[in-house]
Order: C-alpha cells, then structure tokens, then sequence
C-alpha cells in the first residue's frame, strides 16, 4: 500500500515500516482527510525527531526493531482497538516530560501568587533580619528551612524567633503568624481599660 486512497473502510490498522516512516505518516495524514485508520509505526532505530513527528502525525503506537519487538502483534491488536503500545525508552521519556511540565506548572503557580504581606504597623517592632525570618515563617517555611535560606544556623533561628515572640508580645509561631498578617491582636491589647483580661481577638479576612 502507497496512497492513502488505497485504504478500505474495512482496514482496523495500518503499519508502518522502515526508515523515514514517520514522514510518510505525515503525508498520508494529510492526504487521507481524516480517514486514517490507527497507525503503528515500526522503526529500526530510536530517532527523537521521528518519533516526536509520528506522534504528532497522529501515530498511536511506536515501536522499536529490539528486543520489545515481539510485541508487535499485540500492538497492532491492541491499537486496532483504540489503545497505545509504545517502547518502553520512549514512554519513560514521554512519563519524564509530563513530570517535568507538571513541575514547571507548579512553580510558575507559587510564584506567581503573592506572597501574604505584613499587616500596617507590624513592621516597625522588628529589625530587618527579624523582618526575614517572619517573611519566611508566613510563606510555610520551618526553623530549618528559614536557617538554610539565610544561611543561619537552627540556633540563630531559634534565637530571632525568641526576640520576634517578646517584641510582638505573641506565645508561639502561630500566633507571631497571625499576628504578623493582623489576624490576631497582640497580648498588650488582652488588657482593657478598667484592667480586666479580655479575650485574645482572631479576625477573619
């Protein structure tokens, strides 16, 4: 077969074989309007230009003339039936691309978001290095994560979030956190006018 008109409705498959098949593929995609029948292509060697062309040109299966190409027949059975068959170089590759991108779209998805800013009037109680450290601890960071960024060690952390909890007047990490972003009143707030204890206030956003 070497035209596409050569295709019977009847046909569930069609195979390629050989050099230069992916080309071929293209050509008879375009040719074909649509009509292809699935296509397995079978290639003597592993070329990443001519798998990346099949794929695009429609291919379903991709298979290599190694040791894996024993499963041709299954292959040419199986994506009669709708299914895909690649060699397995090729469909650990195509796992690590899809890896990676799903990484990529992550990072560019925390980067793009805000960072959660310091609530007006919170700055001013704290040095720039004690400013650092709250940056850190309200973008999830941890002691050691903090350390490691600013090139501390866990001790020094540990000593800044000390003078952070007496400067802001706050018991623990999460309450300097809400604190810091004006969710949370400070303790120099707890004491009303008439020196009675008020409750600690959480504010809602």
């Amino acid at each position: 077969m070497r035209e596409p008109h050569e295709f019977r409705p009847s046909d569930d498959v069609v195979l390629f074989h050989g050099p230069g098949m992916a080309r071929e593929l293209r050509r008879f995609a375009d040719l074909s309007d649509g009509r292809l029948p699935p296509a397995v292509v079978l290639a003597h060697r592993l070329d990443w230009d001519d798998v990346r062309l099949a794929l695009d040109s429609g291919a379903a299966s991709y298979l290599l003339e190694n040791r894996y190409a024993y499963l041709l027949t299954e292959a040419l059975l199986c994506t009669s039936r709708g299914a895909s068959i690649l060699d397995p170089a090729i469909a650990a590759e195509q796992v690590r691309v899809a890896a990676r991108a799903r990484a990529e779209e992550r990072e560019r998805a925390r980067t793009s978001r805000p960072e959660p800013a310091a609530a007006p009037g919170r700055l001013c109680r704290l040095s720039r290095r004690e400013q650092q450290v709250m940056e850190l601890l309200v973008a999830g960071q941890g002691v050691r994560d903090v350390a490691q960024v600013m090139s501390l060690t866990d001790k020094t952390v540990r000593n800044y979030l000390s003078r952070i909890y007496t400067k802001l007047n706050v018991g623990c990490r999460s309450e300097a956190i809400l604190y810091w972003l004006g969710h949370l009143d400070s303790r120099d707030s707890d004491v009303r006018a008439d020196g009675a204890q008020a409750d600690r206030v959480v504010r809602s956003t």
